[in-house]
């Protein structure tokens, strides 16, 4: 999931961009991989990690396991669509019961205002965010915290177990979904939670944030399993780590909803394309890389989380999603007690 493609955008994010040229986005790439065959036994960008006795706990054992990871993204997935739907339901019911808080709420305000200037202002700066960009930010100070951690010498086998994915190692399904908070270098965690920040804004505020949440979760195991299926198939043991899978799938959701969204290359002024064309050139250079063999990238995840998005945007998100009432409806009745006449 290493490599990054960065997606810098100039304008406002809506839900709906017409194609004009006052709806550009610019895009620039930079990108770093990190896995681990021959090399240096050290993480360092663009560099293999060398699988040594020395680190017991990173050691291939026997033939990648796939039923497992198979199993565990299907579930991992239904949890994650499952849990924002109840929290979904949960927001709504709470915005539902507001109007009885509001003396409450005045009496909070007025208490807050004793408090000092300082929490005042971040009280404010927070208040004026928007749902999706606190989301965003959770997001970022979780991936910030991994990023943290692995400065830490002490963590060292620790970090590489649990948030690095690879197939062949003891630890293999919960290392799926935290190797895509996980990010050893300032420049991958930069430009990753760069371009994120840059797509996902009108993502999330067209799906609303208590899906998109499940979404970019679940696109990221996914692009987990697709890596470990292709380094299974190869018998190519590697480490891989990194946002970019989830970030691929909600680049390919923005470009299947926004085809005609114009994108500007980064610092190659007046050429432009549609979102549509260039979400068709990233898939054909992950799709050649994969099959040449490239190692500068992890193109199995690429395509994993790209194929997710794509998947949502034109079948899941409708078929999956639109379906949750029956299942909400279950929910409601265990939450109140109640149980509906049929």
């Amino acid at each position: 999931m290493q490599s990054l493609q960065s997606f810098r955008i100039l304008v406002s994010n809506r839900p709906h961009l017409p194609a004009k040229s006052s709806n550009l986005r610019q895009i620039f790439f930079t990108g770093g991989k990190w896995t681990g065959r021959g090399g240096s036994s050290r993480l360092q960008p663009n560099r293999r990690v060398e699988l040594t006795p020395a680190e017991p706990n990173i050691l291939p054992e026997g033939n990648g396991r796939l039923i497992g990871p198979i199993f565990f993204t299907v579930g991992f997935t239904g949890s994650c669509l499952s849990l924002a739907a109840i929290w979904e339901y949960e927001n709504m019911r709470k915005k539902a019961l507001q109007f009885k808080q509001k003396a409450t709420g005045w009496i909070q305000r007025q208490q807050n205002l004793k408090h000092g200037d300082l929490r005042n202002h971040m009280n404010h700066w927070w208040n004026s965010q928007t749902e999706e960009q606190k989301l965003f930010y959770g997001i970022l100070l979780a991936n910030a915290t991994v990023l943290l951690a692995w400065r830490i010498p002490s963590l060292k086998n620790f970090m590489t177990l649990y948030f690095c994915s690879n197939p062949f190692a003891r630890a293999v399904c919960w290392p799926m979904v935290f190797s895509t908070f996980s990010h050893y270098s300032f420049l991958h965690f930069g430009a990753n939670m760069y371009v994120l920040q840059s797509f996902m804004n009108a993502t999330a505020h067209s799906m609303g944030k208590e899906q998109f949440l499940g979404f970019y979760l679940s696109a990221g195991v996914v692009s987990s399993l697709a890596s470990h299926i292709f380094k299974t198939a190869l018998r190519m043991p590697g480490l891989s780590l990194g946002a970019s899978g989830a970030v691929m799938g909600v680049l390919a959701y923005f470009c299947s909803q926004h085809p005609n969204a114009l994108l500007q290359v980064a610092f190659v002024p007046g050429f432009t394309f549609t979102a549509d064309s260039g979400l068709k050139a990233l898939l054909s250079f992950d799709a050649i890389g994969l099959v040449m063999r490239w190692k500068l990238f992890d193109h199995a995840a690429h395509l994993g989380g790209a194929l997710f998005g794509l998947f949502w945007s034109y079948w899941g998100q409708k078929e999956i999603w639109g379906r949750r009432v029956h299942f909400l409806q279950v929910w409601h009745e265990f939450r109140t007690g109640t149980r509906s006449d049929k």
